[in-house]
């Protein structure tokens, strides 16, 4: 039994070590890349480059969401099923249909800002509309990778896309110049190399699994998914589409602040808040992932199908301690950056950027509640039961909408950074109660079937 714990342990430590490093390496290229790209652009600038970018994220969270979350949580059921090959069609198959997606509002928006004489936008557009889709396709194949536990791959795909966007992007501002529509193109650009570099790996991954499944005509693939009710493209579908809702309100949320400083203020006044956000409320998030990426496959493997009680109260005694920690270190970051916010900006961006330090904290403990409320919000997930967070999301990024006009209507950047508290601590208390909700509802459900 010891020896068994041992390894066990071991193996923990190892998987970690390499999650650990890929998103150091990641958050320490994220901070060089806010400092890099203030030096060779202008906060106007920099902050047409945060518009454009929202482009990306709304195909993100909603389009592609649509289809990438399933692909994450259903990895670890195939695997227990030993129907991995069929799983991966279904998977293909989706982001096949969503890139389709993706390709027609591409031609809806090219038709819109020519209609409207906005024409300046469209190399901005297409290229953050490109960078959306290969980060979709990098994003799904990291979650296949890290859930079959190979987080050597993961981390150091997370570590070097980070550094290889700074290296594009410097590239293209000297071919296209020290513009918003060169820096998207060079995180496109990165982007597709990763996904390509991701693709030989799953290659050799599926050359593997292929030896141990059973084996599916090639010519009558796509009959054989829609075979029965339980097909996994309907139970990737079921599980992925309240992300569509709650994505579309989640991007309102996260892009209003921006898009109400750009009507009601200026883009300067969107770059100066694009800092804050980079230095402040994404760093918190990005150690969130980091915890996210090691724990959830290990989360998903321990609910498994989430039909035993056994099991689903072990994961609820894992996530308390979870949150707890998330909690402490939420607090413990705004104090730091209380205590060094000058200190962190002299450091990370350039003197056109440093007007506005006083904020940081603020956006650090935004960043920590929230980073917390998405810990909180993995319990549903892992007991199925993700519908329970579309009051949470819509709710609060509702919340955060509102919050976002009139706040900056009235006070510009300190409303701003005002409504991501409001958004943040809305959201945390939304997620406790779908969290407590989607608890009731599978012990009920667990009951009904004893």
């Amino acid at each position: 039994m010891k020896t068994l714990i041992s390894s066990r342990v071991r193996r923990l430590f190892k998987e970690g070590s390499w999650v650990i490093f890929g998103q150091i390496i990641a958050f320490i290229g994220a901070l060089a890349q806010v400092r890099i790209l203030t030096e060779y652009l202008e906060p106007s600038i920099y902050g047409q480059l945060a518009l454009g970018l929202t482009i990306a994220t709304l195909i993100n969270q909603t389009v592609m969401a649509g289809v990438t979350p399933g692909i994450g949580r259903f990895y670890a059921v195939a695997a227990e099923k030993d129907d991995i090959q069929r799983y991966l069609y279904a998977s293909r198959l989706m982001m096949g249909f969503a890139t389709l997606c993706v390709f027609l509002i591409a031609l809806l928006l090219i038709a819109i800002l020519f209609y409207f004489d906005y024409k300046e936008w469209i190399g901005l557009a297409l290229a953050a509309l490109a960078f959306a889709v290969f980060s979709a396709y990098s994003g799904a194949l990291s979650s296949i990778q890290n859930a079959a536990r190979q987080r050597a791959i993961v981390a150091a795909h997370s570590g070097f896309d980070a550094w290889l966007k700074i290296g594009l992007a410097l590239v293209c501002m000297l071919w296209l110049g020290n513009t918003s529509t060169a820096v998207a193109t060079g995180f496109a650009l990165s982007a597709m190399l990763i996904t390509a570099s991701q693709l030989i790996f799953l290659k050799r991954l599926i050359g593997s699994w292929q030896a141990k499944n059973q084996s599916i005509d090639s010519e009558n693939w796509l009959n054989q998914i829609w075979a029965d009710s339980e097909t996994w493209v309907k139970q990737i579908w079921a599980y992925s589409s309240p992300f569509l809702a709650w994505g579309l309100f989640g991007w309102a949320q996260q892009s209003s602040a921006r898009w109400a400083l750009g009507v009601y203020s200026s883009t300067a006044d969107v770059g100066f808040f694009a800092v804050l956000s980079q230095l402040g409320y994404a760093p918190l998030l990005l150690l969130t992932t980091l915890a996210l990426t090691f724990l959830t496959p290990i989360l998903f493997a321990r609910a498994g199908d989430a039909t035993s009680g056994v099991r689903n109260d072990n994961v609820n005694t894992f996530m308390i301690r979870i949150i707890i920690g998330g909690v402490l270190f939420a607090f413990s970051a705004t104090a730091f950056t209380a205590l060094f916010h000058e200190d962190i900006f002299k450091l990370l961006v350039s003197d056109n950027y440093q007007l506005n330090s006083h904020y940081l904290p603020y956006m650090a403990f935004a960043g920590g509640v929230f980073s917390t409320a998405q810990v909180i919000a993995t319990l549903p997930m892992c007991l199925n039961r993700p519908k329970s967070l579309l009051k949470a999301s819509i709710g609060s990024s509702l919340i955060g909408i509102a919050a976002s006009f009139l706040g900056v209507y009235f006070f510009s950047i300190q409303g701003a950074v005002a409504a991501m508290l409001i958004h943040s601590i809305s959201y945390f208390v939304f997620c406790c109660f779908s969290a407590r909700k989607a608890q009731k509802e599978s012990l009920e459900q667990l009951s009904e079937v004893v």
